[in-house]
Formats: C-alpha cells, structure tokens, sequence
C-alpha cells in the first residue's frame, strides 16, 4: 500500500489536461474582459460626444459668448448634459425592454 505523501505527490491522471483547461478558460476570460473593455470605453466615448454636442448648443442658447466660459464651467456643462444622456438612454433600455416584454 502506499503512503498518502507518494499518493498526492505524484501528478493524477489527467492533469496535464486541467491545466491545458485552466489556461485555456484564463485565456478566454481575459479575451472577455478586453473586449468589455472596449465596447465600455467606446460607449462612455459616444455618450461623451453627444453630451459635447448638447453642451454647444446648449452654451450657444446662453447668449454667452462661448469665451467667456471658463474651462472648468464648461466642464460642468458637458458633465450635467453626459448625466442627461445616460438618463435618456437608461429609459429608452428600459422601454424598450418593457416593449420587446409586451408589457407597455
């Protein structure tokens, strides 16, 4: 009979292949993570460029020539219009999800 040290020493069966499954579940997860990754900046990105947008015309309606706005005042600006959009695109998801439901 052997001893439990030589027992649990020596590599089971198959683990080459748990560890070619480890990696290969590593390696798929760090892929998901880089492509989350990217569709969250590209989202922030585009929400950031509509907010800019609005922030013009929304500086332009002022009658307050663009000059005088100092750059920390335009970023108050353009932060307040980034909270409008994300706002405006969590109930457009949310009616839309309530729609595809049937439930509206």
């Amino acid at each position: 009979m052997e001893s439990d040290e030589t027992r649990y020493s020596r590599p089971m069966a198959g683990s080459h292949v748990a560890d070619k499954i480890q990696k290969e579940a590593f390696w798929v997860m760090k892929k998901i993570g880089e492509v989350k990754d990217g569709l969250v900046n590209r989202y922030r990105s585009k929400i950031r460029e509509r907010a800019i947008t609005q922030a013009k015309v929304k500086i332009a309606l002022s009658q307050k020539p663009f000059e005088d706005f100092t750059e920390d005042e335009i970023e108050i600006v353009v932060r307040a219009e980034e909270d409008n959009v994300k706002t405006s695109l969590k109930q457009s998801a949310a009616v839309a999800l309530l729609i595809a439901l049937g439930l509206s």
